[in-house]
């Protein structure tokens, strides 16, 4: 794959929502070391859209996420699977070791910080601590 090839998938990841297809396309290309150092930059900057985005997500609907049970499930669900694809993006070979290590403990600590702040909205909602629980069990399971 060229470069242009891989600034069009880019652009075709950064537009989509988990799209397995295009993420499997970057998996499966192979390392061309001319066009690594151009490409990182692009890889960096898609990997920290996406988190904002899914964390943007999260925050955006944090008053509907403590409605009931289930739709906090499904927002963590949503949330773990963004989180997922996100660091599959991470561990790409046309990423230098050491960025994607750095790369990877961002994106851990992000949603860290993200499941620290349901649990802190979780308190708000629901005094019983159901909401917690679930949210700390998805959070540990994650793991």
């Amino acid at each position: 794959m060229n470069y242009n090839d891989w600034l069009d998938l880019i652009n075709q990841v950064e537009k989509s929502n988990r799209n397995t297809i295009y993420l499997q396309k970057m998996e499966d290309a192979n390392n061309n070391i001319n066009i690594n150092e151009m490409l990182q930059p692009k890889l960096i900057d898609l990997i920290t859209n996406k988190l904002a985005k899914a964390i943007r997500r999260i925050v955006n609907n944090i008053n509907e996420t403590f409605r009931n049970p289930n739709t906090l499930e499904l927002t963590i669900i949503n949330f773990d699977k963004d989180i997922q694809y996100i660091l599959k993006i991470c561990n790409l070979k046309q990423i230098d070791n050491d960025v994607k290590s750095k790369l990877i403990t961002t994106v851990n600590d992000e949603a860290n910080k993200v499941y620290d702040i349901l649990i802190e909205k979780s308190l708000e909602a629901d005094r019983t601590g159901m909401y917690k629980t679930i949210i700390e069990k998805k959070k540990n399971s994650k793991r």
